[in-house]
């Protein structure tokens, strides 16, 4: 290998980060920060602005001034959902990696290189962490601490995917892109391992998850109408089949509790 072959592959990314924001001005930094402070280093991070009417993209714009290593992409304009963001990042990522990250929560400063190293030792295609749930303030509510086995089966009863947590091989990106649809991570989770993608939780907490009063996570009935369209439109479940996930997810949701 020569010296010029060898300080291109230390200069290109091994993982993309990809961070849609939307009037985000109040956590971006927070974000941006928790990435630039990584103990791995080969990391391309793309701020995707989704039509911001605050100053989320001029901060934005300072950060990629500031570090070659991030970028500032932007929709035409506002889609109402992240779908849309992380698709343009996905259409841009470089690395062999892809990593998701939403512009309100945060990473623990070794999240890439612990969960990179778990994923190429366990054979996987898509790695989620434990994560610590905060509110607005960034106050600790509690933990996400689900068991590492991830089917398709055990999706269908309780998405222990957490967006910001995942990291992928870049491959599976390739064809697939995240649908317009509510709760758009959950469905991409549930086509990719239905497609064949090996996945798992890795059990240590590496990210906080930022859980806001009026979000749709916190609104189970907000969200019936997005799951049934994933079960009955995406995986074409009969009506019946897809009456049933449907209310089985709620009900489990509104029995779990997230204990500190």
């Amino acid at each position: 290998m020569s010296a010029e072959t060898a300080r291109q592959q230390e200069e290109t990314p091994l993982i993309s980060v990809i961070m849609p924001a939307y009037n985000s001005r109040n956590t971006l930094g927070e974000a941006v920060d928790s990435v630039r402070q990584q103990t791995f280093v080969r990391w391309e991070l793309f701020i995707v602005d989704d039509g911001s009417s605050d100053r989320t993209r001029e901060l934005a714009r300072e950060y990629a001034q500031s570090d070659a290593r991030i970028r500032l992409l932007s929709t035409t304009d506002h889609t109402g959902n992240p779908a849309a963001p992380r698709n343009l990042g996905l259409d841009s990522a470089r690395g062999e990696f892809i990593a998701f990250l939403d512009a309100d929560d945060v990473w623990s400063p070794n999240k890439l290189e612990h969960q990179l190293a778990y994923l190429i030792e366990q054979q996987l295609d898509l790695c989620g962490t434990w994560v610590k749930v905060i509110n607005a303030d960034g106050e600790q509510t509690g933990y996400r601490r689900p068991t590492s086995r991830v089917t398709f089966e055990s999706l269908l009863i309780h998405n222990t995917l957490v967006c910001s947590s995942v990291l992928m091989r870049a491959r599976w990106a390739q064809e697939q892109r995240f649908p317009s649809m509510g709760h758009e991570d959950y469905a991409y989770w549930l086509g990719l391992i239905r497609a064949g993608a090996r996945a798992a939780v890795m059990p240590k907490v590496l990210v906080s998850y930022r859980m806001h009063k009026n979000s749709l996570s916190a609104n189970k009935l907000k969200v019936i109408p997005f799951f049934w369209r994933i079960y009955r439109e995406q995986e074409q479940f009969s009506f019946g089949s897809s009456l049933y996930f449907t209310l089985r997810y709620l009900l489990l949701a509104s029995w779990r509790v997230v204990k500190p």
